[in-house]
């Protein structure tokens, strides 16, 4: 995307890009290369930027939205046999994951249109598989209030350690939009003086990743929003695992002080190497996790 004040700076900027590419090996596709005023707008990875009023905005493409609620609709037609708690959990990793791509841009009125559409699309899931039913009793069953908030699609499922933990759907307008901010000058990453820098930042978008007030969220306050094992920042751009620190399996609970994030790697690692102390290292208790490290 090339942005120029006029259209005969962006006319003249073309012949350049060709003639920079072709050493390259690269070439303009000029059936998908079109030059167009920012008052109609244009289509880029996903999202509409176009100017209204005067202010450039960029918002999620119409097109992905419909798609997207096409998708969903389809999943649920094609699984009316599902059990809410299935939907849920097939749901709310698909919702989260979309509303972190787009919690950047402009989108708080498009979640809010995705939410009432998927609401209707999960009121027919629902009357459909009970059409013997009054509207009443089909509210009952499959929608709670939570957080004050009523109609929820909601389920009571089994939980892990004994007893019913209640399932909720993901909605899309609690997600914060946050706006993205760009690098101040040549930062670096790779800068030892800008540490504090690069770590406000990441811890920034760390308290995005989980809702305000959730347990997740308070562990990774209480680990500063590092991993204990590698001692990096959580949001390095690796996978992230919540682990227990004593196992379901001998007692352990779902509360926060027994939780701790761990990368990915870290996680393997920490259970790879549990309980052996391999040559060359030795084992240390950090923040009441058993690690090896180098002697």
């Amino acid at each position: 995307m090339v942005t120029a004040k006029s259209k005969a700076d962006i006319e003249a900027i073309v012949p350049i890009l060709q003639a920079w590419l072709k050493p390259r090996g690269l070439a303009l596709n000029m059936e998908k290369t079109q030059i167009v005023n920012i008052q109609q707008g244009f289509p880029f990875l996903g999202f509409s930027l176009r100017h209204y009023n005067g202010k450039c905005l960029c918002r999620p493409q119409k097109e992905k939205v419909l798609a997207f609620l096409a998708r969903l609709r389809s999943w649920l037609k094609q699984n009316a046999s599902a059990s809410p708690a299935a939907v849920i959990y097939y749901l709310n990793p698909i919702l989260r994951g979309w509303g972190n791509y787009y919690k950047h841009s402009v989108s708080k009125a498009v979640f809010s249109y995705v939410d009432h559409q998927l609401w209707g699309a999960l009121w027919k899931w629902c009357c459909r598989r009970h059409p013997n039913k009054s509207k009443l009793w089909i509210r009952r069953k499959y929608y709670w209030t939570f957080q004050g908030r009523a109609w929820t699609f909601s389920t009571l499922f089994p939980g892990r350690t004994g007893g019913r933990k209640l399932l909720t759907l993901v909605r899309l307008n609690r997600i914060p939009i946050q706006r993205h901010v760009k690098v101040k000058g040549t930062a670096s990453p790779d800068n030892p003086a800008l540490q504090d820098y690069w770590l406000y930042r990441r811890t920034r978008y760390g308290k995005t990743y989980w809702d305000k007030g959730s347990k997740y969220r308070k562990v990774a306050q209480s680990q500063n929003w590092r991993c204990p094992v590698c001692r990096d920042v959580l949001f390095n751009g690796e996978a992230l695992h919540t682990h227990h620190r004593l196992p379901l399996s001998d007692g352990g609970t779902d509360n926060e002080e027994n939780l701790v994030h761990l990368h990915h790697t870290c996680h393997r690692y920490l259970h790879n190497n549990e309980g052996v102390v391999l040559r060359g290292q030795r084992l240390e208790r950090i923040d009441g996790i058993t690690v090896t490290s180098r002697s």
